[in-house]
């Protein structure tokens, strides 16, 4: 997520030359900003969690969704 954020900064600010696109990656990398990052992470976290407990596919997406534990899925989500 956080390198898609930045591949979009560098697709809006990129001429679409090497010489522009050099100037532009430490830029675009630069610009996600520390929060975004953290709430990137913690999604993250959530995914690994619901798969840890045997979720797939949409059942995994309802747990993610509408977790209410910290840094966990709910059991009763997952029930």
């Amino acid at each position: 997520m956080y390198w898609g954020a930045a591949k979009k900064y560098a697709r809006e600010h990129c001429q679409y030359n090497l010489r522009s696109l050099r100037n532009v990656v430490p830029a675009a990398l630069n610009s996600v900003p520390l929060g975004t990052i953290r709430a990137y992470a913690r999604l993250s976290f959530r995914w690994m969690d619901a798969y840890r407990h045997g979720l797939t596919g949409r059942a995994a997406e309802y747990a993610v969704k509408n977790h209410k534990a910290h840094r966990t899925i709910n059991e009763e989500i997952m029930n």
